[in-house]
């Protein structure tokens, strides 16, 4: 999708596409961290062995939520700005593919 974005050649679409491609690339840093730290709390990978994570780490499902939250691209998230610039520079370019973009994304 940032390559749609990014071929409109004006400012909104390439605006949004690094917006995209820099927020992904955080949030997936983001849950790569907390992940780390639940297994370095925990020391173990087994499902069985986070039974009662919100006593031990409470603000760690938070935290999660909100990484996890900026990748899938929820209304105010930087997932969301970011796929909303792309699709508004595109679609004066590629106006077919941003719709088949867009009822992909719904779908």
């Amino acid at each position: 999708m940032a390559l749609v974005g990014a071929g409109a050649v004006n400012s909104f679409g390439i605006v949004g596409s690094l917006f995209q491609v820099f927020s992904f690339g955080l949030s997936v840093a983001g849950i790569g961290i907390v992940t780390q730290y639940l297994y370095e709390h925990k020391k173990s990978y087994e499902y069985s062995e986070y039974v009662g994570l919100v006593k031990d780490a409470p603000h760690t499902g938070v935290v999660m939520a909100i990484f996890f939250g900026c990748i899938i691209g929820i209304p105010s998230g930087v997932g969301f700005i970011g796929t909303s610039l792309l699709f508004i520079g595109a679609f004066s370019v590629h106006p077919i593919l941003v719709a088949i973009e867009a009822l992909l994304l719904i779908l």
